[in-house]
């Protein structure tokens, strides 16, 4: 039935602009006055003429320039293929590609044989829980980069920091994180600009939420550990 709706809702759209939308000028300049707050890397025709598909952080929406319209959804084709899905794949595969080349930045915890990159906000309630998760694991290397989100969480911003600079930066996640300095104040300690540059520059990725994390390569959005169990040992 959602399927149904969803292409319902884009023949209704193609059989009412196809004729106003040939020849459809600059697409971006349009998108970006009818959604000027919306930050997105990607504009790209999709399967429907004159409908395009915008990638937006973690998400893949449509955008009708004659209308100027937005529509969240999955897309399907005739033959059963989640056209929405293998956008997403796609456009998380090449953001996986350019973490990778940022690495060196992030925290490294663990030695074991599953790669997993991880975007957390140290005063994150749902990044913490799952920082207790990954404690227990002696199967992963994680590789840590630190988003704190201020408009949620004043001090994420300073304890992050903190964790940059301190020498033993994989203990002083676990002290953030485990809340030790939520009602305390942290130590005094010198920036390590450097560093803290070095981890800003790596979030170019456009994850735009966390907990997130690449699992052995593949994207996993929030704390879903049935999703990231699978993958470690080596589903899909």
């Amino acid at each position: 039935m959602r399927k149904l709706m969803v292409l319902l809702v884009f023949s209704i759209l193609l059989a009412t602009s196809t004729a106003a939308r040939a020849g459809e000028p600059d697409v971006k300049e349009k998108l970006k006055k009818a959604f000027p707050r919306l930050t997105f890397e990607t504009v790209t025709p999709s399967p429907i003429n004159g409908l395009y598909e915008v990638t937006a952080g973690n998400n893949v929406i449509y955008f009708d320039p004659v209308s100027g319209h937005m529509i969240f959804g999955e897309m399907w084709s005739p033959t059963g293929v989640n056209i929405t899905a293998a956008a997403k794949d796609k456009a998380m595969a090449g953001k996986y590609a350019a973490i990778k080349h940022h690495l060196p930045a992030a925290l490294k915890i663990g030695s074991g044989p599953n790669e997993v990159i991880e975007f957390t906000d140290p005063d994150c309630p749902f990044c913490r829980r799952m920082h207790e998760y990954w404690k227990k694991r002696t199967d992963v290397t994680r590789y840590v980069f630190l988003m704190p989100l201020t408009q949620l969480h004043p001090q994420a911003k300073n304890h992050s920091d903190w964790i940059l600079s301190a020498t033993d930066s994989a203990t002083a996640l676990d002290d953030v994180e485990t809340g030790k300095y939520d009602k305390v104040q942290l130590p005094t300690f010198a920036l390590n600009d450097a560093r803290i540059k070095a981890q800003a520059e790596s979030l170019i990725s456009g994850i735009n939420g966390t907990p997130a994390y690449f699992v052995n390569g593949a994207f996993v959005a929030g704390a879903n550990v049935p999703q990231i169990e699978k993958l470690l040992k080596g589903g899909k």
